[in-house]
């Protein structure tokens, strides 16, 4: 209370004071502004409505392309907006559409999710991707990734149709609807009232400009919200419905709206506030309506003093008047809605007219309301527009500018070359085109210009009535009729008579010989030379075939093209390429020689000569390089082709690098229609269509016109595209390009699609791409966007993509896909692993089987042997021995009837001899048959016979000595044997040990002696020459499929080792524990399987 008492007595003081000085401040300003705009305002704009004003000629310079509904563009275009990926997003009356410059796609949507409303009024794509859509019938909703979070009244959103969106520096989305305003802060919507300076109802637009205000058109006034600030401001000009404001390059808000038309504000957020701060004071000013400096004011005189007296917004602002009730025309230029591009242009969609453009907003004066005066340019059904229902109008980040409407979406790109329209129009017979001063000379049947731009085009005495001018050194102009040549100078026009072969068949070349004369190449003939004197045969060039174009070079030599073929003629030498050389052009449609390069084209393309060899580009590479008739090089060294598609432009850096990698494709950019480039390069023409003037100039003769450019100042595109992957297709199944994506197993073809989001000749963009693991370097895809490929492995791969725009800008970066083809339970690694697993399991039974196989083979043929040595034995037994043993008993009888003592002891000596023979014998057939006990006691039995008591023998039995098989006992014995009969004759040894070792893996037999040793050398399976006792013992080893190893002690004597496997040595028995086994596996696992044997048995035998 203290406080305020001294407050107010202070006030009570200081007021009476200052009051005169705020009050006179206040009637200064608004005076002032007043004025200013009494001043600005036409009186002529009130009485002018939309169809007036000069004659409507289009947008100059810029090319209309429009996508109908018939090209697979969407209808009822309200509203558009592009993305941070440079894509265009079109909110229709039939949903949501994305736009990448080539084709419509509907947004896709998520399985389960769907849009409130398909009717869409406004559309806003947010720095993270995310998309607002604001919907006819009410309410709002975000997308993301596919995925729809829809918004109404309950989640605070005001009633009605949403109109506009836009966001402000903090952040915060601020909506436009039919039933007030409202901004989106911590998920939820909040409606601004009162509370906030608002209550006007609807509000029909919402922008915010660079500084960060928000302008809010309401149903009846504009106003605006300064940053930081929570209260509307009240700019004091009264608006009708479907106001628009945007902001121009300079800073100034414009206002279009039906009662005063469109114009530029002034900085209404200082003015307002130094009135506020003035009302707050107390000192609220009555502003009186300007008067007329004339008659009576006049509607709009009427409106401007409406708008200027009233009153500020502040806390206690009353609402705007009411619009005006007398009767007036409508406002000249009203907009749906306004664009101010890049190149300082204000674009305008003015409904039921078309699209309007003002080529400079900055000559407009700061509350001028736009008049016809003001040269607006318009595009309208009279120049080719689609539909008068136009409304949205944006400017994507490469300078084309986009316009929807209720039948599709049209662009409008700006052109870089310029056509003559003087001669544009009239395209039969052709267009001449000669350099003339700093110009050019452009004819055609109804007239001739100079043209030499900026100036505007002179018309010249007379046309120039064929296509094929020349003009030689003397400044002559020579031309081609049916039958004639005409030559004209600055004095008179003179003909000459063409040669019979040339009226009968066609001249196919025409090229100044330097002089002042012309060569002419006939058709099946040859060469002629036109002078002043007449047209004669050129004597020099008699042998040489009719050339089907011609060029001269830098030191006047003589060039000239056939198919597949180039020729120079210089000093009566004549050099030759060919085929052979590398040249594939086809038929000779243009030749060019400079100091830089050598440049042939023809009807199959271009060929550049490298000095040694021509590289030639075809028209299946590329169709731009097909049918070049011009071939021209800017000052710059750029290579510049006119030709079946239009204008190519190959720069000199490309040039060389074709040269150092001939199988790289050529980097170029084209410029065809959307440039300005009326129709293709005039074809079957005897002079080149395209030549440089002497400011550098580039002309171009077409089809249907004559167009130029200056490559100095022509615009580039250095706005690299954003390559996309957006699919992948096998078979019928379709999947998104998504992070981690897996193909289902069996998957061996699949088809890739992407795109290259260039709005700007989206149809120029080329592409390369390649599969890491599959192709070795990049593949040159021209302008296919899709790549197909096919016999793909399981496994992980990465496919890469880039594109160029049309201007041959590439994308470095591209885009990149990894994804993963799952293997079949076939193809996976556990099935490999099995199937090697199964290999070598059945390989090792099929090996067990042969071995085993065999061993068997090997047991029975032993078996088979002993067979066979027992009944040698038996019948050695039976009849030899007791043949020879009865032989010798009745020998002893006789010896003892025999009574000479010398005779009788020469017959006992022959009984003994006989004896011992029948003793010898009898080992031999016990040898011969099997021995059945067991190996220790037959090598004990052995070692005891042969070592007679001159040797020390050991035997040392490790193991249960077992049942072996008859054939390795006996090999075995035999082996013994030899070893200890080699120890006792060739070592001499004392002393002798035999082991055999017994154990489950396998029998050893090892035979040590204390002799001399045995050489290395006779160790072997060869043995000792003339010898073959050790080489029947590495023999019998290896038909017992053992190992045998005889070797030198150190210590002295030799050790003689046998190694069998228990497999082969061990007899079988049956209670052997591994054929239970086996057969227990093999009657489970083939268990299963006789039902199908069954089943084969039943079809194999029907009944």
């Amino acid at each position: 209370m203290q406080f305020s008492s001294i407050f107010s007595d202070h006030w009570s003081r200081l007021v009476p004071r200052i009051r005169p000085l705020m009050l006179g401040a206040t009637l200064l300003l608004t005076a002032a502004h007043l004025m200013a705009q009494a001043t600005a305002t036409p009186a002529t704009s009130t009485s002018t409505n939309t169809t007036s004003g000069p004659a409507n000629s289009g947008i100059k310079d810029y090319a209309y392309t429009p996508l109908l509904v018939n090209d697979g563009a969407p209808a009822d275009i309200w509203t558009l907006d592009q993305g941070p990926n440079g894509v265009l997003w079109l909110g229709t009356g039939m949903g949501l559409f994305r736009f990448d410059g080539l084709r419509f796609e509907r947004y896709a949507l998520r399985e389960g999710q769907r849009l409130p409303s398909t009717n869409i009024n406004a559309l806003k794509v947010m720095p993270d991707g995310s998309i607002w859509l604001g919907f006819h019938g009410g309410g709002a909703a975000r997308l993301k990734d596919g995925r729809i979070k829809a918004f109404g009244p309950a989640e605070g959103l005001p009633t009605g149709r949403v109109l506009h969106f836009t966001q402000t520096a903090d952040g915060v989305l601020w909506a436009a609807a039919g039933s007030g305003l409202a901004r989106f802060v911590n998920e939820r919507w909040q409606m601004i009232g009162a509370d906030w300076g608002l209550d006007d109802g609807a509000v029909d637009y919402v922008h915010t400009d660079r500084r960060g205000v928000l302008w809010v058109c309401s149903s009846r006034r504009l106003l605006f919200l300064m940053p930081g600030e929570h209260r509307l401001r009240d700019t004091g000009i009264p608006v009708s419905r479907s106001a628009v404001v945007a902001e121009d390059l300079e800073g100034r808000i414009w206002l279009s709206e039906s009662l005063r038309g469109t114009r530029p504000l002034p900085d209404l957020t200082a003015k307002t506030a130094s009135l506020a701060a003035a009302i707050a004071l107390g000192a609220a000013p009555a502003i009186a309506p300007a008067p007329s400096s004339a008659s009576a004011p006049t509607p709009t005189a009427a409106r401007d003093a409406a708008s200027a007296s009233a009153p500020a917004s502040g806390a206690t602002t009353a609402p705007a008047p009411a619009t005006p009730t007398p009767p007036f025309e409508p406002a000249y230029a009203t907009a749906k809605q306004l664009l101010f591009a890049r190149d300082g242009s204000v674009w305008l969609t003015v409904a039921g007219a078309g699209v309007w453009r003002l080529p400079s907003a900055a000559d407009i004066p700061t509350g001028h309301i736009l008049t016809p005066q003001d040269g607006l340019e318009r595009f309208e059904r009279e120049q080719g527009l689609t539909s008068p229902v136009v409304v949205p109008v944006v400017e994507d980040r490469e300078g084309t500018v986009w316009v929807g409407s209720n039948n599709g979406l049209s662009s409008f790109q700006r052109t870089r070359l310029h056509e003559l329209l003087t001669l544009a129009g009239t395209s039969l017979g052709g267009f001449a085109l000669v350099a003339q001063g700093d110009g050019v000379l452009a004819a055609n049947l109804r007239a001739a210009v100079e043209a030499d731009p900026p100036a505007a085009p002179r018309e010249q005495g007379g046309a120039v009535p064929s296509r094929n001018a020349v003009r030689t050194a003397d400044g002559a102009l020579w031309w081609i009729g049916s039958d004639r040549l005409y030559r004209r100078d600055d004095s008179d026009t003179r003909e000459f008579l063409l040669p019979e072969s040339a009226r009968r068949t066609q001249v196919l070349a025409a090229l100044p010989d330097g002089g002042h004369g012309l060569w002419l190449s006939v058709e099946d003939d040859g060469l002629y030379l036109a002078t002043p004197d007449g047209v004669r045969r050129d004597p020099r060039l008699r042998e040489l075939h009719a050339p089907q174009t011609m060029t001269r070079g830098p030191d006047g030599a003589l060039w000239m093209a056939n198919e597949d073929e180039v020729l120079r003629w210089s000093d009566d030498q004549l050099t030759r390429w060919t085929s052979r050389d590398g040249l594939a052009i086809g038929r000779a449609t243009a030749l060019s020689v400079t100091d830089r390069r050598l440049v042939a084209a023809g009807e199959n393309g271009v060929a550049f000569f490298d000095g040694q060899r021509f590289t030639t580009v075809t028209q299946n590479t590329d169709a731009v390089f097909g049918h070049v008739t011009g071939i021209v090089e800017s000052l710059n060294g750029d290579l510049w082709l006119n030709g079946g598609r239009g204008v190519v432009q190959v720069q000199a850096d490309n040039l060389l690098a074709l040269s150092a990698r001939p199988g790289e494709p050529l980097n170029y950019r084209l410029f065809d229609r959307r440039d300005g480039l009326p129709g293709i390069a005039l074809q079957a023409g005897m002079v080149p269509t395209a030549l440089r003037d002497r400011r550098g100039r580039l002309w171009f003769v077409t089809n249907r016109g004559v167009a130029w450019l200056d490559p100095s100042t022509v615009p580039r595109n250095n706005q690299p595209p954003r390559t996309e992957i957006y699919g992948l297709r096998s078979g019928e199944q379709h999947f998104l390009a998504d992070e981690g994506l897996s193909l289902p197993p069996g998957t061996t073809h699949l088809t890739l699609s992407y795109t290259a989001v260039t709005l700007a000749a989206a149809d120029r963009a080329r592409f390369r791409y390649r599969m890491e693991g599959v192709d070795r370097g990049w593949h040159d895809a021209g302008g296919v966007r899709e790549a197909t490929y096919a016999n793909l492995a399981p496994g992980r791969y990465r496919f890469q993509v880039m594109a160029a725009n049309g201007d041959g800008v590439w994308d470095t970066q591209g885009a990149a896909l990894d994804f993963e083809i799952a293997p079949t339970w076939m193809q996976s690694r556990l099935f490999a692993f099995s199937a090697v697993f199964v290999v070598l399991v059945v390989a090792w039974m099929a090996y067990r089987m042969r071995t085993r196989a065999i061993a068997r083979q090997v047991q029975w043929r032993m078996e088979e042997r002993h067979r066979e040595r027992e009944r040698i034995a038996r019948e050695l037994h039976d009849t030899l021995l007791q043949g020879v043993q009865g032989l010798v008993l009745q020998f002893n009888s006789v010896a003892r009837r025999v009574e000479q003592p010398d005779v009788h002891d020469k017959l006992e000596r022959a009984l003994s001899n006989a004896e011992r023979l029948i003793l010898a014998a009898r080992d031999r057939v016990s040898d011969l048959r099997t021995h059945s006990g067991p190996l220790s006691e037959d090598l004990a039995t052995a070692a005891a016979a042969q070592a007679d008591q001159r040797m020390q023998v050991d035997l040392h039995v490790e193991g249960t000595e077992p049942l072996l098989r008859p054939a390795v006992r006996d090999e075995l014995l035999m082996i013994g044997r030899e070893a200890i009969a080699n120890a006792l004759r060739h070592a001499q040894a004392r002393h002798l040990s035999v082991w055999l070792n017994y154990d489950e893996r396998r029998l050893t037999l090892r035979i040590v002696d204390d002799g001399q040793g045995v050489s290395p050398e006779f160790a072997s399976p060869d043995g000792r020459p003339g010898h073959h006792g050790i080489k029947g013992m590495f023999e019998r080893a290896r038909r017992l499929h053992g190992s045998l190893r005889i070797r030198s002690r150190e210590e002295g004597g030799t050790e003689v080792e046998v190694r069998v496997l228990a497999s082969h040595a061990y007899a079988p028995l049956h209670s052997d524990r591994r054929q239970r086994l086996v057969r227990a596996l093999r009657f489970w696992l083939l268990r299963p399987l006789r039902p199908l044997r069954r089943l084969l048995r039943s079809y194999r035998n029907p009944r």
